[in-house]
């Protein structure tokens, strides 16, 4: 049984919409750039209050790190186990030390670089400057390792269903959704993390049947703009404009994609196939040389992508049907967007 650590994703469907939302935003594809604040729509600005993170720093993300692994410590020792405090495996804002802080992931630059950044990215690259593989990259070290090693298998089942809670917690019947997210039956690191985090406001607001139609139609919209994973927009003008994409892109000799959205995806689950396999889950990792392979495919398909999108001015003119949606929605909706907001926003702390 691989056990692995999980992280809260109470965020779920609707943190991926406003997550794209802003990729859109942040990324003008050339241009005089504006701050995110300037770039984030009227409807944006509402749900990012309700995140706890909407004016993290790494210096502040490190700190409850720290702290959620202090108490998750303490937890497990009143549980019977002991627990080193991992101070390396939890989620970074910065990028390391240097690093560009301001790349243009959709510039034609980026893309003549690294493609769409699934094989190799700034990041990766500064990490490890001599490889472009993540089976080259350093792997976490779990520094708990030797001591969940010296249990008998079933005090290792009670220790992680004491760290993470039941395995069936989260784990969904087969054709069924995932259940909540719910931190109480998520065990020692369930505990810490609402303890030094405070309330998630985008789960707890989701599950108001008060805002029901608020989320509703958040959803509705990015899935309309950026399609849901499995099939493309369907925003009638976002259609016509990936109808334009789709015929520059063919100009270029590259068929086979109704979006923009679809090209990356494809090269994406390819890259992530590759990594699984790299980690030795299916076997034995493939070559560097895979990996510089579909790297050069990636690059082949994003340049002209980028080019394509740059041509015809594409993120700028989906942030204009979105911006649209999203002024209407807010003087249609004020009143019950304010009381969310006073509702659920994270209370900052002094």
């Amino acid at each position: 049984m691989s056990h692995r650590r999980t992280r809260r994703s109470s965020l779920g469907l609707l943190a991926a919409a406003i997550g794209v939302a802003l990729l859109l935003t942040s990324c003008s594809g050339g241009g005089e750039k504006k701050s995110s604040e300037q770039e984030m729509g009227p409807l944006d600005k509402y749900m990012m209050a309700l995140s706890p993170a909407s004016d993290m720093t790494q210096e502040k993300l490190d700190e409850q790190h720290k702290k959620t692994e202090e108490l998750v410590a303490k937890c497990m020792a009143k549980e019977g186990f002991e627990y080193k405090p991992d101070p390396t495996n939890h989620s970074t804002i910065s990028p390391p030390d240097g690093a560009a802080e301001d790349v243009d992931w959709t510039s034609v630059e980026f893309a003549e670089k690294y493609g769409y950044g699934f094989v190799d990215s700034p990041y990766l690259s500064q990490t490890n400057p001599e490889s472009t593989s993540p089976s080259e990259q350093e792997e976490w070290v779990d520094v708990n390792e030797d001591y969940v090693a010296s249990l008998s298998e079933k005090q290792r089942e009670a220790y992680y269903e004491a760290l993470h809670g039941p395995a069936n917690s989260m784990d969904p019947a087969e054709g069924e959704e995932p259940p909540a997210y719910d931190w109480k039956t998520a065990g020692c690191y369930g505990a810490a993390q609402h303890e030094v985090e405070g309330a998630d406001g985008y789960q707890d607001a989701s599950e108001d049947p008060e805002f029901t139609e608020i989320f509703d139609a958040v959803l509705a919209q990015s899935t309309s703009l950026h399609g849901d994973g499995t099939t493309g927009p369907t925003n009638p003008e976002v259609r016509k404009l990936d109808a334009k994409w789709a015929e520059c892109m063919a100009e270029s000799g590259i068929t086979g994609y109704a979006s923009t959205g679809a090209a990356s995806t494809a090269i994406m689950e390819e890259s992530n196939a590759l990594s699984e396999s790299a980690s030795g889950e299916s076997g034995a990792a493939p070559s560097k040389e895979k990996f510089e392979a579909l790297k050069k495919k990636e690059i082949s398909i994003a340049v002209p992508d980028a080019k394509c999108r740059e041509k015809l001015h594409y993120e700028e003119e989906i942030r204009k049907i979105d911006f649209a949606f999203q002024e209407k929605f807010v003087a249609e909706h004020k009143a019950k967007l304010e009381a969310l907001v006073a509702k659920y926003a994270p209370k900052k702390k002094s």
